[in-house]
C-alpha cells in the first residue's frame, strides 16, 4: 500500500510539477490565489524517490530469505534474483514503449543508445528511468550494507559510518549517496524493528502520547514544504511520512476506503512509474489531460499506466514460471 501511495505521489508530481513541459490548460479546483495547494502537493511528490528507496532496503531485508545475508555470497544469489525479476518486467516495458516511439518519430534508430538503454545506462528515451541505473546499484550493493549491519558488537560503528559516509556524498550532490542513504536507513529500520519498537512503546504510554506524536511527525512533515532542500532531506522525511501512513492505514476505515486502491496500485507501481510519463509527456499528452479536471487528469493518468501492468503482468509471471521450470 506505501508503494501504491508513492507512485501516486510520483505521478501526481510530473503532472503538475513541471508547467513547462505541458502544452495543455487544465483545471486545478484546490488552487485559490495566493494559497496552490495542488502546486505545493505536487512538489512534495517528490518525495517518492526515496520512499522508493527506504522500502527497497527495509522489503529486501524483511524477505524470509534474510539469513542469507549473513553471506555476502548467498546475499547476493537474492539480489540477483530481484533484480532479475525487475529487469524482466523493465525490458518488456521497454520492448513496446521504445520501439513505439522509434516509429511514431519521436526518437532516432541508435543501436548504441537502444542497447545501453536496455541496462539502464542511459535514460534517452525517457527522463523519468533515470532511477533504473539507481536501483541497479543499489541491488548490488546492498548484500554487503546488510552483512556490514549484522557484524555483531561492530555492527553499529559500521553502520554510523556508513550512514555518515553516504550522507557526505549525498550533501555533495551525489545522486547514488542520496538513494543508497535512502534505501540502508530502510536497511536499519527493518533490521532493528524501528517501526514496531516504537509502535509498542507509544501504545504503552497510551492514547494521548499517541496522538500528540503523531500531531507532531505531521508537524515535521508539513515543514518540508517550507525547509526542505530538493530532495537532500528526504532520507529525514521518507520514514516519518512511511510511519505516519502506516499508522494511518491499520484502521479498519482507512484500509476499507484506500486499503483496496492502494493495493492495487501498488502491485503494478514497476509498471507505472516506468510508463506514464509517455503518456504525460512524450507520447499521448492530448490523450492524457484530455479530462481538464487536474484529479481526474490525475485518475486517467494513473489508470492508463496501470493498464499496462494489467496486461504485461500475466506475461512477466508467465516467463518467470518458465524459467524455474527450466532451472529444475
Amino acid at each position: 500500500m506505501i508503494r501504491g501511495l508513492a507512485v501516486m505521489l510520483m505521478v501526481f508530481h510530473h503532472l503538475f510539477a513541471f508547467p513547462e513541459r505541458i502544452s495543455y490548460s487544465y483545471f486545478a479546483p484546490l488552487d485559490f490565489a495566493g494559497l496552490h495547494l495542488e502546486t505545493i502537493l505536487a512538489y512534495y511528490g517528490r518525495i517518492c524517490i526515496s520512499i522508493f528507496a527506504f522500502l527497497t532496503g527495509y522489503g529486501m531485508i524483511q524477505k524470509e530469505q534474510n539469513k542469507e545475508y549473513q553471506s555476502i555470497r548467498r546475499g547476493y544469489g537474492s539480489a540477483m534474483r530481484q533484480l532479475t525479476k525487475f529487469l524482466l518486467r523493465f525490458w518488456l516495458v521497454y520492448a513496446i514503449w521504445v520501439p513505439l516511439g522509434i516509429v511514431r518519430g519521436s526518437y532516432e534508430w541508435e543501436a548504441r543508445t537502444f542497447f545501453r538503454g536496455l541496462l539502464g545506462l542511459n535514460c534517452k528515451y525517457n527522463q523519468e528511468w533515470w532511477y533504473v541505473s539507481e536501483y541497479i546499484k543499489i541491488l548490488l550493493v546492498f548484500p554487503i550494507a546488510a552483512y556490514l549491519i549484522r557484524r555483531g558488537k561492530k555492527s553499529k560503528y559500521i553502520t554510523c559510518a556508513i550512514a555518515g559516509v553516504s550522507l557526505l556524498f549525498s550533501m555533495k550532490g551525489n545522486t547514488f549517496a542520496n538513494v543508497f542513504l535512502c534505501s540502508f536507513i530502510g536497511m536499519i529500520a527493518a533490521e532493528y524493528c524501528i517501526f514496531d519498537v516504537l509502535d509498542d512503546r507509544l501504545r504503552r504510554r497510551g492514547r494521548f502520547a499517541y496522538i500528540v506524536f503523531m500531531v507532531s511527525c505531521i508537524g515535521i512533515l508539513a515543514s518540508r514544504v517550507v525547509w526542505s532542500q530538493g530532495t537532500l532531506t528526504d532520507f529525514f522525511y521518507a520514514p516519518i511520512l512511511i510511519w505516519v501512513c502506516s499508522c494511518a492505514l491499520k484502521s479498519k476505515y482507512c484500509l476499507k476506503v484506500c486499503g483496496a486502491v492502494l493495493k492495487v496500485v501498488g502491485r503494478y507501481s514497476t509498471y507505472i512509474w516506468l510508463t506514464h510519463t509517455f503518456f504525460a509527456y512524450y507520447y499521448f499528452q492530448k490523450l492524457c489531460f484530455a479530462p481538464y479536471c487536474s484529479w481526474l487528469i490525475f485518475a486517467w493518468c494513473l489508470l492508463l499506466s496501470a493498464l499496462s501492468g494489467i496486461v504485461l503482468e500475466p506475461i512477466a509471471a508467465g516467463i518467470e514460471r518458465h524459467l524455474r521450470v527450466m532451472k529444475a
